[in-house]
C-alpha cells in the first residue's frame, strides 16, 4: 500500500521456507504502470474488489453492532 500512499508500510511477512522476494519502489512501479497500463487496470480493478469487499463487510458489522445496540436500549 506505500506504493499508493506517502505512508510507511503496514505489513509484515513470514516466509516458513525459502523463497525469493522482490521489492518495488514507488517511483519503478509508476514507470511500470506507464509501460504497461493494461496491467495498471487489472491491478485497480482487483484493488477496488478487495475495498469493495472490506467495505460490506465493515457495512454488515455495523449492521450487526447497531442491531444489538438497539435491542440492548429498548430492554
Amino acid at each position: 500500500m506505500s506504493v499508493f500512499e506517502e505512508q510507511p508500510r503496514s505489513a509484515t511477512v513470514k516466509a516458513f521456507e525459502t523463497c525469493v522476494l522482490y521489492e518495488i519502489d514507488k517511483d519503478d512501479f509508476n514507470e511500470f504502470l506507464k509501460a504497461h497500463p493494461d496491467i495498471g487496470v487489472r491491478i485497480l480493478a482487483n484493488i477496488a474488489g478487495i475495498l469493495c469487499a472490506r467495505i460490506r463487510g465493515g457495512n454488515r458489522d455495523i449492521l450487526k453492532l447497531t442491531t444489538a445496540l438497539s435491542i440492548a436500549l429498548s430492554r
